[in-house]
């Protein structure tokens, strides 16, 4: 019984960990304006009627994410700072990913980037 749940555990954290990998990918592949229309998912605009210092935070990282920085910045200044700590976030996700299966060792990194990478990874 052990062995199910362990396994179920592990299936469910590589399912989880892939999901994070393959969702920039995704979101390339759709149109920069998929998200411009349609019902605000903004309890604060549900229940009040007003916009959160958030909204539109989701329009803008996609806008960002195709390299429309004019409509990124229309539909929410903050992606100035959300967008780089989503990639940063990410980046963390994929290369600790790939030292725990042994696919990388960021202590022997010799380069000013992957020293500072491999500081940051010690620190998680």
């Amino acid at each position: 019984m052990k062995r199910i749940g362990r396994f179920l555990l592990e299936l469910y954290v590589w399912v989880v960990v892939g999901a994070i990998i393959v969702a920039p990918f995704v979101l390339w592949l759709l149109p920069a304006d998929t998200f411009d229309e349609g019902q605000s998912l903004c309890p604060s605009v549900w229940l009040f009627g007003v916009e959160c210092i958030g909204c539109g935070t989701t329009r803008a990282v996609m806008h960002m994410h195709h390299g429309e920085w004019r409509e990124a910045l229309y539909y929410n200044y903050g992606v100035v700072w959300v967008y780089p700590l989503l990639a940063l976030i990410w980046l963390t996700v994929v290369l600790k990913v790939l030292e725990a299966r042994g696919w990388i060792r960021p202590k022997e990194w010799k380069s000013p980037v992957g020293q500072w990478i491999s500081r940051v990874l010690a620190k998680l």
